[in-house]
């Protein structure tokens, strides 16, 4: 998962912020709040087994810890907006954005662990369904960020400024491609539920 850049976009925040939030930083203990909050909401045990247990899975058993790292991609997704509402104008968000942003490349990266472990036994079709769906996601992310920032900028216009129908023309544009990924991802997913079930026939 692209960290940095989901980062950039969400540091595009600041310059947003109301001028009495400008340069304050969260005090440690809010810091400490945070992360135990993302920890407790999100929970922290993996979706994939050991290195030694992920060669010795079956391919529907990889198969299964990958749509239970998908049901955790979607709870982040969750946290990510509630959070995001939540704290967008508050000093906690800088560390709010680094932490689930965390969780997202965590998700990601057992994801490759699995593609990586379904290319090893020649399970290049399923693996490939990974991939594609890793692609999407990863622009998905992207786009989410993009698109909360684009919503918290309309909250702060007025609505007789000029800049208010420009931020809802893009908004409806970004919701669009939103949707289209979303329904990309679906259908990778339906893909490779006919692929684990050539396998198991």
């Amino acid at each position: 998962m692209d960290l940095d850049a989901c980062l950039d976009i969400l540091k595009a925040r600041q310059g947003c912020d109301h001028e009495e939030h400008a340069g304050h930083e969260a005090t440690p203990c809010a810091v400490a709040n945070v992360k135990q909050t993302l920890a407790h909401d999100l929970h922290l045990e993996s979706c994939v087994p050991e290195d030694d247990d992920l060669q010795a899975t079956s391919t529907r058993g990889l198969y299964d810890a990958f749509m239970r790292c998908q049901s955790k991609r979607v709870e982040i997704y969750a946290r990510f907006e509630t959070g995001f509402v939540e704290l967008m104008f508050k000093d906690e968000f800088a560390v709010f954005s680094q932490e689930i942003t965390k969780h997202f490349a965590a998700v990601s990266a057992e994801i490759n662990r699995i593609e990586a472990t379904l290319r090893a036994r020649d399970a290049t079709t399923l693996a490939a369904l990974i991939r594609k769906v890793q692609i999407q996601e990863k622009e998905k992310l992207l786009l989410t960020s993009a698109l909360l920032l684009e919503r918290m900028r309309s909250k702060q216009t007025r609505d007789d400024d000029v800049s208010a129908s420009i931020y809802d023309t893009s908004i409806r544009s970004m919701e669009g491609t939103h949707t289209k990924i979303i329904e990309a991802i679906n259908e990778l997913l339906v893909e490779m539920q006919y692929e684990v079930a050539e396998l198991d026939a």
